[in-house]
Formats: structure tokens, C-alpha cells, sequence
């Protein structure tokens, strides 16, 4: 059915109006999680700096999308260039890789994490733990949290299920 649902969805509520998905994604990119990080403790400090600069650095050099990363969560301008390159690179998707792409970036609060994941530069558990970097350390420090993993459980299946369907519009091409 998690088939079924991403492709009715790309025809049904994406093809007629792609300009909306696309306009959503721009907004993921422009406070994408990636950009937003803590200036303590240590250790998630490490951890988000290991995990996202990577990512950040990679956009940058594979689509020319240069984002400006800050610590803490207020708003962050990021460059008009990069808008315009994340813009560049959506619009060029069809409607069955629009739906995926933001079944991803929903799931994750990033389209770098999306974009790195279409383009095989992560897998759906690199996607998941990337996306999902603060809650597994919170879970770590607190302690386990039926909820929260809950929560955890269904953007796990979420990314995965987009994942797939990646995978499957790949062997139709």
C-alpha cells in the first residue's frame, strides 16, 4: 500500500499542481535541520557537526547551494543563490520523484537530507539517523520514550517506504 499511496499521491495531488510540492521543498530548504545546530553539550555538538557539515558541504559543491549554518534555532536567511539552486534542482523532478523527495524532507525537516538520498549519497538508515540526529541523542541522555520512538518508528517507515519507491522509479528508467 506505501507504494500505492506515493504514486496515486504523485498523480493525483502532485502532477496537477507541482509548483506547490516544489514551493514546499524550497521551504524545507531554506531552514533546513542541517543548518540549525546546537552549541552545547559537546557531545551533540560533535555529532551534528559529523553528521550534517558533511551534507552541508556536499550541496554546496554538488549543486551549488552554499547554505549559511548558525547555532540555536532563530530564523537564518540563507543565499538567494541557493534558493535558486535547491529550485533548479526540484524542478527538474517529476511528479513520482517529487512525492519521495517530500515524503523525505517532511519526515526528516531536511531537503539536503532528501536531495543526498535521491542522489544515492545516503541510504534510507543514513537518511533516518541524519534526520533524526537530536531525538536518538535525547533518547540516549534521557532515557527511552514509548512516544518518541513511536514517533521515531513512523519517520523510519516514512523514509524507508520513499526510499523504495526511489528504487523502483529507477528500474523504470
Amino acid at each position: 500500500m506505501p507504494m500505492m499511496r506515493l504514486a496515486s499521491t504523485a498523480i493525483d495531488r502532485v502532477a496537477p499542481e507541482p509548483a506547490r510540492v516544489i514551493a514546499g521543498l524550497l521551504a524545507w530548504g531554506m531552514s533546513d535541520l542541517v543548518c540549525f545546530r546546537a552549541d552545547h553539550p559537546v557531545e551533540l555538538v560533535s555529532r551534528q557537526v559529523a553528521c550534517w557539515q558533511p551534507l552541508v558541504d556536499w550541496i554546496a559543491a554538488e549543486h551549488g547551494a552554499a547554505l549559511a549554518v548558525t547555532t540555536g534555532i532563530m530564523p537564518l536567511e540563507q543565499p538567494p543563490e541557493s534558493i535558486n539552486a535547491f529550485r533548479s534542482v526540484v524542478e527538474d523532478l517529476d511528479s513520482f520523484h517529487l512525492v519521495a523527495i517530500h515524503s523525505i524532507a517532511s519526515a526528516t525537516g531536511s531537503l539536503v537530507i532528501a536531495l543526498a538520498l535521491l542522489a544515492g549519497r545516503l541510504g534510507a538508515g543514513e537518511a533516518f539517523r541524519a534526520g533524526s540526529l537530536d531525538d536518538l541523542w535525547s533518547l540516549e541522555v534521557w532515557g527511552d520514550d514509548a512516544e518518541a520512538r513511536r514517533r521515531l518508528d513512523v519517520r523510519q517507515t516514512d523514509i524507508c517506504e520513499a526510499e523504495r519507491f526511489l528504487r523502483l522509479l529507477r528500474q523504470q528508467a
